[in-house]
């Protein structure tokens, strides 16, 4: 015998299979991180300590992301010139990986004061399996004053890249 409960539960099956094909295939959408890309966060602070000098990676589950490194203000820039933190976006591309477009601003280190232009760069970061190890990879371009580095025919004055980093998740 057929109760009136079990046909509604039937009739419910297929929304909620709907529901999670959908959940899933929306990968890129950080309110997903815990269900089908990552068993846990990855929100937090992460350290790179190398002889060349520090740097340091914060991640929020609000999708956004800031970098901080040691050699900003010592005319290490692309063109010699000084620059700030990293400020910007990421989101999901794949297993354990994300994708940033970072932004900053740099000034020439031998005339203080004088605006360089904007470094915008695109970071690919892979993390380990266990979330405490990730991996940055980086390449961009530093744009004169007035140029939007995000106009499709925007050409940079200088190009970089980060080589590799090996970050080191912070735990409380």
């Amino acid at each position: 015998m057929i109760t009136r409960h079990s046909k509604s539960f039937k009739a419910f099956l297929p929304l909620v299979a709907i529901s999670i094909f959908l959940s899933f295939s929306c990968g890129n959408d950080v309110a997903y991180a815990n269900i089908g890309f990552f068993n846990s966060s990855i929100a937090g602070t992460y350290v790179a300590n190398d002889v060349d000098g520090g740097k340091i990676m914060q991640i929020s589950a609000d999708g956004n992301i800031t970098l901080i490194f040691s050699d900003q203000f010592l005319g290490k820039g692309s063109l010699g010139e000084s620059y700030s933190n990293g400020l910007g976006s990421w989101k999901w591309v794949g297993l354990r990986k994300i994708v940033a477009q970072i932004v900053d601003v740099s000034y020439y280190s031998n005339n203080p004061g004088y605006f360089a232009g904007v470094g915008a760069y695109k970071a690919f970061i892979r993390f380990s399996r266990d979330l405490k190890t990730a991996y940055l990879t980086c390449d961009g371009g530093l744009f004169e004053p007035g140029v939007d580095p995000f106009a499709p025919d925007a050409e940079p004055i200088s190009t970089f890249d980060c080589g590799k980093v090996e970050y080191h998740r912070v735990r409380p």
